[in-house]
């Protein structure tokens, strides 16, 4: 697998991130709203707004979502930010028992927000 591809090999279509906010990781932490983002063979290949994909490339509306280009995260729960702390030196099972699973079986719009607001400053 090359740089392009898919891990079957195939090319990787382009891919248009229409209309999210960017946040730079600059040294001000620049904001940018309703911006795209095209991606071309795994990589940021321009920033802007009103950006024309190409025609095969698929686009995506992330209107109202946050944009972080170029940082990776692979692993992230947003919604357990709040819940650090909450069972230090647990085994797995009764950690996910005893905390994880009942604080968020249910976690309402306002709870969500403000969990995933730290987690996303990291």
């Amino acid at each position: 697998m090359t740089r392009g591809q898919a891990p079957t090999g195939a090319p990787i279509r382009p891919l248009l991130l229409r209309g999210g906010t960017i946040l730079s990781l600059d040294a001000v932490a620049s904001v940018h709203p309703h911006t795209d983002v095209l991606l071309e063979a795994g990589r940021i290949a321009a920033l802007g707004q009103g950006l024309v994909a190409p025609g095969h490339a698929r686009t995506l509306d992330v209107t109202g979502h946050l944009l972080l280009p170029g940082l990776i995260q692979g692993h992230l729960h947003l919604g357990q930010t709040l819940f650090r702390g909450l069972a230090e030196e647990r085994a797995l099972l009764p950690w996910l028992r005893e905390r994880i699973w009942p604080l968020g079986a249910a976690p309402d719009d306002e709870t969500a927000y403000c969990s995933g607001r730290p987690g996303a400053a990291e």
